[in-house]
């Protein structure tokens, strides 16, 4: 049982489509909101971007939130996204669309 659960975990990881979807979501971003956006980083699960004033990034985190996403603050002006370990390539499009809005709604 313990073999299926960390092969589980393991493909997770090991999905490449998933996080290079996230990451080019992040830089697509930052080109359409270059006002709002910048220094969008990230590989794996790690990803961040820069928001343009800290007063923002924190609303952006709360609305997310009441959208059922969860994003956290890093230093400044981050917003980091840190997945759940049963985080796939669907939730990736899920999360963007919620973004997408929420930017949109700042622009």
């Amino acid at each position: 049982m313990l073999r299926l659960y960390c092969d589980s975990i393991a493909s997770v990881y090991t999905m490449p489509s998933a996080f290079c979807i996230l990451s080019l979501g992040h830089h697509c971003h930052s080109a359409k909101y270059p006002q709002l956006l910048s220094r969008a980083r990230g590989q794996g699960t790690f990803c961040a971007i820069d928001i343009c004033k800290a007063s923002v990034r924190d609303k952006l985190i709360l609305q997310a939130r009441d959208n059922g996403v969860i994003l956290g603050g890093c230093g400044d002006l981050s917003i980091r996204f840190r997945p759940a370990l049963i985080f796939k390539e669907h939730h990736v499009h899920m999360f963007l669309n919620v973004f997408s809005d929420l930017l949109a709604a700042h622009k």
